[in-house]
């Protein structure tokens, strides 16, 4: 199964896409996944339904870190 922790596992495993930053979103429990996802190495984790406001400003951030 393809998962948001599988494909962030996948990335790791090149080096020219190691470094694509990567945000959750989930449906499923919302704490458990959250400390996974930031412990390997997501920027963040949204819990379904989303904050479209919120996720804007983590990707406008994300985008700004990486020029």
């Amino acid at each position: 199964d393809w998962t948001g922790f599988t494909v962030m596992q996948w990335l790791r495993r090149f080096a020219e896409l190691g470094n694509i930053p990567v945000i959750l979103i989930s449906g499923e429990d919302g704490e458990k996944h959250r400390e996974k996802a930031l412990a390997d190495g997501a920027v963040a984790f949204f819990q379904k339904p989303v904050n479209y406001q919120e996720l804007l400003d983590v990707m406008l951030r994300t985008l700004r870190l990486r020029e």
